[in-house]
Order: C-alpha cells, then structure tokens, then sequence
C-alpha cells in the first residue's frame, strides 16, 4: 500500500461548535485520505473507503478506551 498523506484538520470542521463548551477541542481525523479523496473534501461528495472507515472506527473505539482508562494492553492482557 502507498504511503498517504496524514495530518491535522486546520480548516473549520463542525467542532468549532464544541468551542463554547469544551476547553481544549482537537481537530484531527484518523482517515488515510489518498489525493483523490481530497478533492472531494469539502463538497456534496464526501466519502471515504469502507477499510478506511473501519480503520477509524477502530481508532476512536481505542482512544476512548485509552483517555477512560480502560484500554488492555496490546497483547489483549488489562491493565
């Protein structure tokens, strides 16, 4: 597989609605966008690949497990 482009979101996603209400919003997504998925970001057209969205799934179920404290280590064994 390629190498894709990664990073933090710098334009103003729906989270700038969290501002009033949270102290500290971050603005990242956990998606692999390839450079045709890009130019569809932002448009009437958003999509990602299926594996991608799987793949964030993924990656928000482990960080709400990691930020609550309930994450198991790699090998499955609680911490």
């Amino acid at each position: 597989m390629p190498s894709l482009p990664r990073g933090l979101m710098v334009a103003a996603t729906d989270s700038r609605h969290y501002a009033d209400i949270a102290d500290q919003v971050y603005r990242f997504t956990p998606v692999r966008a390839a450079p045709e998925d890009l130019a569809r970001f932002p448009g009437s057209n958003e999509r990602i690949r299926l594996a991608n969205y799987a793949q964030m799934i993924r990656f928000c179920h482990r960080l709400i497990e990691i930020s609550t404290g309930t994450a198991s280590s790699i090998d499955g064994t609680p911490r």
